[in-house]
C-alpha cells in the first residue's frame, strides 16, 4: 500500500470515529460512556495516536486509545505499549489500547505482550485489545445496532459483495446517519478494485448524490481534495517553468560557451527557485565572455542551490 492510500485509510477512519465516538466506545469497551476527546499528541516524543477518547467506566475516568493498522508491522505490540505508557503519563488516567486491523495479515499482534528475562522471570505483561475486521462477520457488525460502524462493513468477513454494500448504504440512510455515506462509499471503493465494480458502486451511490453533497464529511473530503489538487497544480506549473528556463539557459550556453555547458547544467539543476534561475539566464545572456560567465556561476548564493524537486 502506497503512502497516499495509507493516508486515505487513516484520515477516513478518524472521520468515522469523530462522527460517532460513542458507537466505537460501546463496541470496544462495553459499558463505557464517551466523555471527550483527548489530545492525540504524546509528550516527549514525536508520536501521535490515531484516536484518544476520554471515557467513563464504572464511574471512573479513563481513556480508550485506538490505532488503525492497514499493513503489517511486526513491532505493533511494542508500539502500543509505547503509546500506552506515554499516554498514561501525559493524561494521568488508566489507558486501554486497542488496535483495529483493517486488512488481512498473517502477522498481527496478539495480546498480551510479555517480556521475560533469560532466567524465566516475567518482567512485563501488557494487555491490549485486537480486532481483526476480516474475522468480524457482516451480521455481527450490523446487529450491534451501532450505525457508526456500518461503513466498516465492506472490510468485514464477506463484506465486499454488491448485495452487502447495497444493504449497508440503505441501513445508513434508514438510521439517518447520512453523513456516513461518503465514508461508506470510500471504504467500499478501496475494497472493490475492479473497474466493473467501481462502475457499479458509482451507480448505487448515485441515488444518494444530493445527500452526499450536503454531508459535512463529503465537504471536508472535497475541500481537502481541492486543496491537494491546487497544490499539485502549482507544483506542475513550477516544474514546467523550471524546465522551460533550464532549456533556454542551456541553449544560450551551448551556442556561446559550449565548454561551460556541463558546469552550467550542474548549477541549474541545483536551483529550486525560478526567479534565481531566470536571473542566471539573463546574466549569462548579457555576459561579455567566458570568464564573466564563470564569475556569475560562482556568485550564485548557496541558499539558492538546494536540491530541487521540480525536475
Amino acid at each position: 500500500m502506497n503512502t497516499q492510500t495509507h493516508k486515505i485509510w487513516d484520515d477516513s477512519l478518524k472521520r468515522l470515529i469523530r462522527a460517532n465516538p460513542q458507537h466505537f466506545v460501546s463496541w470496544l469497551l462495553e459499558g463505557a460512556v464517551f466523555q471527550n476527546w483527548a489530545s492525540s499528541e504524546l509528550k516527549n516524543r514525536t508520536l501521535e495516536a490515531d484516536a484518544m477518547l476520554g471515557v467513563v467506566l464504572n464511574g471512573q475516568e479513563m481513556y480508550l486509545h485506538i490505532e488503525f493498522q492497514s499493513k503489517e508491522d511486526i513491532s505493533m505490540a511494542q508500539r502500543l505499549l509505547e503509546y500506552n505508557v506515554l499516554a498514561t503519563r501525559t493524561l494521568k488516567r488508566p489507558v486501554l489500547s486497542c488496535v483495529l486491523y483493517l486488512r488481512k495479515s498473517n502477522n498481527t499482534a496478539e495480546p498480551p505482550l510479555i517480556w521475560v528475562l533469560p532466567d524465566g522471570l516475567e518482567i512485563l505483561s501488557f494487555r491490549f485489545v485486537v480486532t481483526k475486521l476480516w474475522e468480524v462477520s457482516v451480521i455481527e457488525l450490523m446487529e450491534t445496532g451501532l450505525a457508526g460502524l456500518l461503513p466498516l462493513v465492506p472490510l468485514a468477513k464477506d463484506g465486499g459483495s454488491h448485495e452487502v454494500i447495497d444493504a449497508m448504504a440503505k441501513k445508513i440512510v434508514e438510521a439517518r446517519q447520512t453523513e456516513l455515506l461518503p465514508l461508506a462509499k470510500l471504504f467500499a471503493g478501496l475494497v472493490l478494485t475492479k473497474e466493473a465494480d467501481r462502475h457499479w458502486l458509482e451507480r448505487i451511490f448515485a441515488m444518494y448524490n444530493d445527500i452526499l453533497e450536503e454531508s459535512w464529511v463529503y465537504q471536508e473530503i472535497l475541500e481537502k481534495g481541492m486543496a491537494q489538487g491546487l497544490e499539485k497544480g502549482r507544483r506542475e506549473e513550477l516544474r514546467a517553468e523550471m524546465r522551460r528556463l533550464r532549456a533556454a539557459l542551456l541553449a544560450i550556453v551551448q551556442k556561446s560557451y559550449p565548454a561551460l555547458l556541463q558546469p552550467v547544467e550542474v548549477v541549474s539543476e541545483k536551483i529550486s527557485d525560478p526567479e534565481v534561475l531566470q536571473n542566471l539566464l539573463v546574466k549569462i545572456a548579457l555576459a561579455a565572455n567566458r570568464q564573466e560567465v564563470q564569475e556569475i556561476l560562482a556568485q550564485i548564493p548557496e541558499t539558492s542551490k538546494g536540491q530541487t524537486t521540480t525536475n
